[in-house]
């Protein structure tokens, strides 16, 4: 992904972030940072994660019984991973 994709990527989840209500004032700040960060090297390297087994059934109830985040009230899915918290 080159930095061109990566601002584009960026600025579709600031839509998504910003649909959800959530004040554009807090994102201001690091709009002009990211946009003004020079062209990053897409340069890999391997990593070794821990991962939870079932978290996307944990996600699913979650979501089935709230409809929302009980901490920031957000209610679009595709933003909610229920990783701050734990089964």
């Amino acid at each position: 992904m080159n930095a061109s994709d990566q601002v584009q990527e960026y600025l579709e989840g600031m839509k998504i972030i910003k649909s959800c209500g959530l004040s554009g004032v807090h994102f201001k700040s690091l709009d002009n940072a990211l946009l003004a960060t020079p062209a990053m090297e897409g340069k890999e390297k391997e990593a070794v994660v821990k991962v939870r087994i079932n978290q996307d059934k944990f996600r699913e109830k979650l979501i089935n019984k709230y409809k929302k985040c009980c901490l920031c009230n957000v209610n679009m899915n595709e933003l909610l991973v229920a990783s701050h918290i734990k089964p």
